[in-house]
């Protein structure tokens, strides 16, 4: 789907694609607006570079990735049935917001520095990618879940059954994890939970949960849970 239009003249602001079959490729320097349904294929914006807010709207997506490299923020809403499987690549998006009442799943490419994700999904919304040490999350009453690392960053989940793997033994400098309301599960591997567990400092930045989780042993340790 190309524009077709002089330069600076672009007039496509939505697209709407059902049931794609093979990969689309959307040329506008204006499109604020795209719907994918009942696909997995990948799908590419390309635009000139400047300020400019995508809309997207996922109702069972599967698969596939949404690139643009341009869009400097997304709205991402599921609706219909939920969306699973697929990569969302905006590596100049400092804000990202997920919205809607059908849960999205879903990878991240390159990640803007201080990208701000929130999520109001009331049926919740997972990252499968690992968040960078200086991306912020705030969560809402979905379900949701996410990876990060030793985040300088304050990460709060809101209500809902969330779940926060945390891939390192201590948070960075400035970096704070917030469970709310609901049953939540904090995830560690078992060499982090022996490390973190050896001190008072974890349990003074990593707040909230009523479930620790953690894989198998390698070995054996001592995990002090009065400092978890």
């Amino acid at each position: 789907i190309d524009d077709k239009g002089a330069a600076g003249t672009d007039a496509l602001t939505t697209v709407s694609l059902n049931g794609n079959t093979g990969a689309a490729t959307i040329a506008s320097d204006v499109l604020n607006k795209l719907t994918v349904a009942n696909t997995n294929q990948n799908v590419t914006i390309t635009a000139a570079a400047g300020t400019r807010a995508l809309d997207i709207t996922l109702n069972n997506v599967t698969g596939g990735v949404i690139t643009d490299a341009e869009a400097t923020s997304l709205k991402v809403t599921g609706t219909g049935t939920a969306s699973t499987g697929g990569t969302l690549t905006a590596a100049k998006a400092t804000k990202i917001d997920f919205a809607g009442d059908k849960a999205v799943s879903t990878a991240l490419g390159a990640q803007a520095a201080n990208l701000v994700i929130t999520s109001a999904n009331t049926a919740g919304t997972t990252i499968t990618t690992a968040l960078n040490t200086d991306v912020t999350f705030t969560g809402g009453a979905g379900k949701d879940s996410i990876i990060i690392g030793a985040t300088t960053k304050a990460i709060t989940t809101g209500a809902g059954d969330d779940t926060v793997q945390i891939n390192a033994a201590a948070l960075g400098a400035g970096g704070s994890v917030t469970a709310g309301d609901g049953t939540d599960t904090v995830v560690l591997s078992a060499a982090d939970a022996y490390t973190a567990s050896g001190a008072t400092t974890f349990a003074g930045v990593v707040k909230g949960f009523e479930v620790l989780q953690f894989g198998a042993t390698a070995g054996a340790g001592t995990i002090n849970l009065t400092n978890l």
